[in-house]
């Protein structure tokens, strides 16, 4: 106890006082927020409940007269929170929203106002860092003095420099090329539509006239068999008939109802009846296969002739696709020697206003 009087005893006596009356006036404000917490919640709820209550306007959501009953609520909050406080806290809460939204309106308006005439009679506001891509990307479209002091501006160092420069250049370059590359599929799609629509019907027709001539030589065959296979067995019928015919004259013979004369004279004629037959059937066999032969070359030669018109329409159809691809010219070195070209200059402009007279780096 003794220890700590001897050093309250060492502190100057007005640092003492202001020691006891901060921490007296503390106690006093923890006192006075205690008694009035209740209030002070009725206030702080008021405070913005003045906001989403005041008087709306179309174009601005809040009204002037609004505005002005908020700043109003806002300054009536601030004197009975500085009651139940001090003003230091009462100030921080909610005098310091009413600055906060006077000084950003200020700035977009007379803050705004000086900007703008400062920057259009004196502005000098360096370019952004990554400019120097964008510059690649648009060195073919713009003067290469302007852009290279555009490019100084920025102030990057040259490796930087020529790497963001070539790196727009790419991207530029690979922008047309997927561009270009899409026109291509456009172009393809649209010929393969439109150029081989037409085609692409006579073609499907065609392939199945070809399936059934392909397919008939086949059922050519089989109506040929079914024809010779009735023509044999008919006469092989007749030829039965005849045998039957001469077991019953060699009867007649035997049994003594015809003599030999007459046996001999009936056998004659069932040997010429059998002799017309297989003449007839021979004469018959080879005129169906005359008329399946001439039925088979028929067909090959219409299959020829088809496959001989429809050829030279495909071939001419494809011609003209790969006319039209091949005219697009995909692949343009000159538009990388351009760039190229640009990029030195800009780079080397660059290098004009850093004072260097030569450099290693080279650009590629």
């Amino acid at each position: 106890m003794s220890g700590i009087l001897a050093t309250l005893a060492k502190i100057p006596s007005a640092v003492l006082g202001n020691i006891v009356g901060d921490k007296a006036l503390g106690l006093s404000n923890v006192g006075l927020f205690e008694m009035f917490q209740a209030q002070f919640k009725d206030v702080v709820a008021s405070t913005f409940s003045a906001i989403e209550d005041s008087d709306t306007d179309e174009l601005m959501s809040i009204s002037p007269q609004g505005i002005t009953e908020i700043i109003a609520k806002f300054m009536e909050s601030t004197l009975w929170v500085s009651l139940i406080s001090n003003a230091e806290i009462a100030g921080e809460l909610f005098g310091e929203m009413i600055q906060e939204g006077i000084s950003n309106a200020i700035q977009t308006s007379l803050g705004g106002a000086i900007q703008t005439l400062l920057n259009v009679r004196r502005g000098a506001f360096p370019a952004m860092q990554d400019y120097n891509v964008e510059i690649g990307r648009v060195a073919t479209e713009h003067d290469s003095i302007a852009l290279g002091f555009v490019s100084a501006s920025v102030g990057c160092n040259l490796m930087t420099t020529a790497f963001d420069l070539i790196r727009g250049a790419n991207q530029e370059i690979e922008n047309r090329f997927n561009s270009l590359l899409r026109v291509v599929e456009n172009v393809s799609s649209q010929i393969t539509t439109h150029a081989l629509g037409l085609p692409g019907s006579i073609l499907l027709a065609l392939q199945t006239i070809l399936t059934r001539l392909i397919l008939m030589p086949l059922e050519i065959a089989m109506v040929y068999h079914d024809v010779v296979r009735r023509i044999a067995e008919e006469h092989l019928a007749r030829l039965n008939e005849l045998e039957d015919s001469l077991e019953a004259i060699r009867m007649y013979y035997e049994n003594g109802f015809i003599d030999e004369t007459m046996a001999e004279l009936e056998a004659l004629k069932v040997k010429a009846e059998i002799e017309a037959s297989i003449t007839s059937y021979n004469e018959f066999i080879a005129s169906v296969q005359n008329e399946y032969s001439n039925a088979i070359t028929e067909v090959q030669s219409r299959i020829t002739g088809i496959l001989n018109a429809v050829n030279p329409v495909v071939k001419s159809v494809f011609e003209k696709l790969c006319a039209v691809l091949n005219s697009l010219n995909i692949a343009n070195p000159e538009l990388k020697d351009e760039y190229l070209t640009k990029i030195r200059k800009i780079f080397y402009s660059v290098v004009g206003y850093r004072d260097m007279t030569d450099t290693n780096i080279e650009i590629t």
